[in-house]
């Protein structure tokens, strides 16, 4: 097999370098933080046939319910697979970092990421949190995806994708800065042959979301999954609702949804911090405990110490 360029390539290498450098809906799943490996090209999720061809990052992210960078999906050519663990992730509610997908050339049968909601940038690739590049995806297979705090959403020569219009990117990117003329909500030389309509009835947009009767989805769905987006009453903002609940709104500390309104400990990301004991999401730290990454709230300090290479992890004291 002829080694991969990078001169052949130069927007996924710029991509990839950059990284390198700098259904399952209802479900409870206890929150449980992952970081990311000692090395930058850890975080690099490689796919061969819906599996996982090397197994370390995957084994990590089986259970994780949020994890603490950024993330690179990509498929590995020629690879022999070392594991049985299915590509596929159903605990993770959030990445604090960046999503790239890039370089997979055939259609998964499940959704990487079928309860991702939050997306918080706080690392980006040139303003970009959700990066789409030269797959052959025929849709973007992210049904739960609710907030992108900080940057923007980039689809770029995806020849088979549909169904990227028929979503309220809009109401995701919450960056008002983002917008399509500034690095905001990109779309280019995706596949120009899309008749994208949304299931019937099913996912037409609670009122406040544009026209009364707008649709707005991730996929054409049917009887059993309509794969609508998930939009809420627009009183609910950004704090999101529980599944299948439009009307009711998650907690005033909820970021992104929530499994119970009215509760701070079933939020599936936090507005601001997160106790790292159980999970509880509050407006700041109690006395005394450490702030963990400008995140999570920590009764005493974390044993690891990150190098010099992994810029944004620190510890001070609350």
């Amino acid at each position: 097999m002829a080694p991969f360029s990078l001169t052949k390539y130069p927007l996924v290498s710029f991509l990839i370098l950059a990284a390198l450098t700098g259904g399952i809906y209802s479900t409870f799943y206890p929150y449980k933080a992952c970081r990311p490996f000692m090395h930058p090209s850890q975080k690099i999720i490689w796919v061969t046939d819906g599996k996982c061809t090397k197994s370390s990052i995957c084994e990590a992210l089986v259970n994780c319910t949020t994890f603490k960078g950024s993330i690179i999906v990509r498929e590995a050519i020629g690879s022999n697979i070392d594991t049985t663990i299915a590509a596929t992730f159903p605990a993770l509610r959030e990445i604090t970092g960046y999503l790239v997908i890039v370089y997979l050339r055939k259609p998964l049968k499940v959704d990487l990421f079928p309860n991702l909601s939050v997306i918080r940038g706080k690392e980006q690739i040139v303003h970009y949190s959700l990066v789409f590049y030269r797959t052959f995806f025929e849709k973007v297979g992210l049904p739960s995806l609710t907030v992108i705090k900080s940057g923007g959403v980039r689809f770029d020569h995806n020849s088979q994708m549909c169904y990227i219009k028929t979503v309220k990117w809009r109401s995701i990117v919450l960056e008002k800065e983002h917008t399509e003329e500034n690095f905001g909500i990109s779309f280019y030389r995706n596949n120009d042959n899309c008749f994208d309509e949304c299931l019937g009835n099913h996912c037409v947009a609670p009122s406040g979301h544009d026209s009364s009767r707008q649709s707005y989805c991730f996929g054409p769905g049917n009887s059993t999954n309509p794969e609508c987006q998930k939009l809420c009453k627009t009183s609910c903002g950004p704090l999101g609702c529980p599944d299948g609940k439009w009307n009711q709104c998650c907690h005033k500390e909820c970021l992104g949804g929530c499994h119970k309104p009215g509760s701070n400990r079933h939020c599936f990301a936090c507005m601001k911090y997160r106790l790292g004991k159980d999970g509880a999401c509050v407006s700041q730290c109690p006395a005394g405990q450490y702030i963990v990454d400008d995140f999570e709230c920590r009764p005493s300090c974390p044993l690891w110490i990150f190098p010099s290479f992994l810029p944004g992890y620190y510890v001070h004291k609350g």
